[in-house]
C-alpha cells in the first residue's frame, strides 16, 4: 500500500507577525528554519521515491532542508486557501465568529441557522476573490490524488500549508475527527500526517481512488519557542 506522507511548512515571518497568509509569501523565519531541521530528523529513516510541494517559497524551503538533495516538484494544486483582498493583513481582520454570525445571520422568527454549520471564512473571503472552503478541499484531493496515481510513487512527501492540510484532511475525516487528532483544531508546523493511498479498483470506471488517515507525527520541538 503506498503512502502520502503530507507535512506543513515551518513558521513564516507572516505567521509570527500574525499576518494573513494564502496566496501571498513569506520567508521561514529561524525558529521555523529549526523546525524543519528536526521534522527532518524525525523522517530521516524514511526513504521517500518522490516529494512535491506548494508554489510557496516558504514550502520550498522547508522541503529542502527536509530532504536537501532530493530533486522535487512545485505544484499550484497544493497551495493554501486564498483570501483575495485580505491577503497580507492583520489576523484581526479575520471575521469573528460571533460577531459575523449575529450581523449577517439575525433572528427570523426567533430563529437562525444552526451555528454548528456556520463559518464567517465563507461569508467574508470569497466575496473579495478569496476561495470557498469546498474549493481547496477539492483542489487538494485532485492534486494528491494526481499524485499518487502516478506510477512508482509508494513513498511520496507533499509540503503544503496548515488550511490547505486540513482541507485535504475534510476529504476523509468528519470534523469531529480532524478536531481529534489536531492540537485545538490546527496543523502545527512542520506536523506531518500519513496516509494510505487506496487505488480505484480496476474496471470501476470514473471511480477516484482515496485515502485513509494512519497517523500524524509531530517532530520533538522541545526547547523552542512557542510559535
Amino acid at each position: 500500500m503506498a503512502d502520502l506522507y503530507l507535512m506543513r511548512h515551518g513558521q513564516t515571518l507572516f505567521n509570527a507577525r500574525h499576518r494573513i497568509q494564502g496566496w501571498c509569501d513569506s520567508p521561514l523565519t529561524p525558529l521555523g528554519r529549526e523546525q524543519a531541521r528536526r521534522a527532518a530528523r524525525l523522517l530521516e529513516g524514511i526513504e521517500f521515491d518522490h516529494a512535491y510541494c506548494s508554489t510557496a517559497e516558504r514550502c520550498c524551503d522547508t522541503l529542502e532542508i527536509v530532504r536537501p538533495s532530493m530533486p522535487y516538484e512545485r505544484m499550484r494544486g497544493l497551495k493554501e486557501r486564498g483570501f483575495g483582498l485580505f491577503e497580507g493583513e492583520p489576523e484581526d481582520l479575520n471575521p469573528k465568529w460571533e460577531d459575523a454570525y449575529a450581523r449577517v445571520c439575525p433572528p427570523v422568527d426567533g430563529t437562525r441557522p444552526d451555528p454548528s454549520t456556520w463559518d464567517g471564512y465563507e461569508v467574508v473571503f470569497p466575496h473579495f476573490g478569496g476561495e470557498t472552503r469546498m474549493q481547496v478541499v477539492d483542489r487538494m484531493r485532485v492534486t494528491c490524488l494526481k499524485i499518487m496515481a502516478r506510477p512508482g510513487h509508494e513513498r511520496v512527501l507533499a509540503v503544503s500549508s496548515a488550511g490547505a492540510c486540513r482541507s485535504f484532511m475534510m476529504n476523509w475525516l468528519t470534523t469531529t475527527e480532524c478536531e481529534d487528532i489536531l492540537f485545538e483544531g490546527r496543523v502545527p508546523n512542520c506536523a506531518v500526517m500519513r496516509f494510505s493511498y487506496i487505488p480505484p479498483v480496476a474496471g470501476d470506471d470514473g471511480r477516484e481512488g482515496r485515502f485513509e488517515f494512519a497517523e500524524i507525527l509531530r517532530p520533538d520541538m522541545s526547547g523552542l519557542p512557542t510559535d
